[in-house]
């Protein structure tokens, strides 16, 4: 029964943020509870749902995120903005790497 009622409310959030989303004409992605990672070819990358910086040099971008961590390699990175829960990242960049959450520091 709980199982039911667990899947009954997530349905109905679902269905109130798929309204809202129209509502405002955003992607339901932005009420969603998992991170998002763009990446606009090899040069810049935006990362949704982080909670913090770990790691911040020229070479590699470590950052903390709902489900884990996001690691950027690259080079010449800089973080041109980081507004709320929304970096982006501009460099070369040359790979992007999840790293589970029993990994989280």
């Amino acid at each position: 029964m709980r199982s039911s009622k667990r899947t009954g409310l997530k349905s109905v959030r679902m269905r109130l943020s798929e309204r809202i989303s129209d509502a405002l004409d955003v992607p339901a992605e932005c009420f969603s509870p998992i991170s998002i990672v763009e990446v606009k070819g090899n040069r810049e990358a935006v990362v949704s749902g982080c909670e913090s910086v770990l790691e911040y040099e020229a070479d590699t971008v470590l950052l903390r995120v709902r489900e884990g961590c996001v690691r950027v390699i690259g080079g010449c990175l800089q973080m041109q903005t980081m507004i709320a829960d929304r970096v982006t990242l501009r460099g070369e960049i040359c790979a992007v790497y999840f790293e589970n959450a029993e990994m989280k520091p």
